[in-house]
């Protein structure tokens, strides 16, 4: 049996500490044997590389990603009657790729990754659009406390499920449409808060971020 031992000059952050995991599983999996070692190309019976598996493996490739661009959900960023500005932002949340700290880090960027407004948990997208205690706070006085959609929040695993289930809103278009673009409004209102907290040294204020929603929303 084979055990490694790695000596690290730091402490993993929680997203290093799941790929290191990973890592060591896919290492214990590997067995080594008394021959001489040689390489491999996997993808060929033999093991001898050649250009048709090599060109296979491509368009297997190009073909999972264009499936995986179909799927986006166009219906909740780009058919929204939003800024473009704002558009070209939820387009980013959805695919995960928003500057938050996870990402920054994920990018090779040294910064603190504790969340910069809570000053308790890791800041990831989900956890400062939804889960973040004045987040929270936030979306409870819009929606209100005491609702069924509320109580969901605490399950939605991600911005883009969230957005999915936001249910259809009153039978008068222009009270309909606000409501359509509620979720929208809230969550960008918190990265600009979030962004002048960090670059402004602003403090939190709810009921200006509510405000600020409302006037987003109406103008």
């Amino acid at each position: 049996m084979i055990v490694w031992d790695m000596d690290l000059r730091r402490t993993m952050y929680e997203w290093e500490q799941i790929q290191f995991d990973e890592m060591v599983s896919c290492l214990g999996q590997v067995q080594l044997e008394e021959d001489a070692n040689r390489l491999q190309w996997k993808w060929e019976k033999k093991g001898v590389f050649t250009v048709k598996t090599m060109y296979d493996q491509l368009r297997l490739r190009e073909l999972t990603l264009e499936v995986s661009t179909s799927r986006f959900p166009c219906q909740i960023v780009w058919k929204k009657p939003l800024p473009l500005k704002i558009k070209l932002f939820f387009w980013t949340v959805i695919l995960g790729r928003t500057q938050t700290v996870d990402n920054l880090i994920t990018k090779g960027k040294i910064v603190f990754p504790i969340c910069s407004m809570c000053k308790v948990s890791n800041e990831t997208i989900p956890h400062l659009f939804l889960h973040y205690s004045k987040s929270l706070e936030l979306w409870a006085y819009l929606i209100g406390h005491n609702s069924s959609l509320y109580a969901n929040i605490f399950t939605a695993d991600t911005v883009m499920e969230w957005l999915l289930a936001w249910p259809a809103g009153q039978s008068q278009p222009f009270s309909e449409l606000l409501w359509k673009l509620l979720p929208y409004a809230i969550i960008w209102i918190i990265w600009k808060h979030r962004n002048e907290g960090i670059f402004k040294d602003k403090e939190i204020n709810l009921r200006g971020m509510a405000n600020e929603v409302k006037g987003v929303l109406w103008y």
